[in-house]
């Protein structure tokens, strides 16, 4: 064997159980790390409030205009102005309304009866 200086040996050795320190610490922190929580700019929170609201008035502003329309062609403000009867138009606003009556109903019909399989099941299980 040669003779190594005690102080080159001593120095390795430090640097080893260094190296060693650090690969367990990174082992650790990578255990032991959880989901980042991002934050979002209240500049950004406040835009999209902003958006939200302006949308809701649009909503309703035109569902307003609707209705005034709907009403006017009821009372027979547009006779004159239009060349198609108001009998046919208000049988077809019947007609989808009907539809959506038939679509609720279904709808209703479905969600029992899926209520109904999934109790079958619990009792077929049991």
């Amino acid at each position: 064997m040669c003779a190594r200086p005690k102080f080159l040996v001593h120095k390795n050795k430090q640097r080893l159980t260094k190296l060693a320190q650090y690969l367990i610490r990174s082992r650790r922190i990578e255990k032991n790390t959880r989901a980042e929580i991002v934050t979002m700019p209240s500049r950004d929170i406040k835009r999209e409030n902003r958006k939200e609201a302006k949308a809701e008035k649009a909503a309703r502003i035109q569902s307003s205009i609707e209705k005034q329309l709907l009403e006017r062609l009821n009372d027979g403000t547009y006779n004159s102005a239009y060349k198609f009867s108001t009998s046919q138009y208000l049988s077809e606003l019947q007609s989808d309304e009907e539809k959506r009556t038939l679509l609720k109903t279904n709808r209703q019909f479905s969600r029992k009866h899926k209520e109904l399989e999934y109790e079958i099941d619990e009792d077929i299980n049991r």
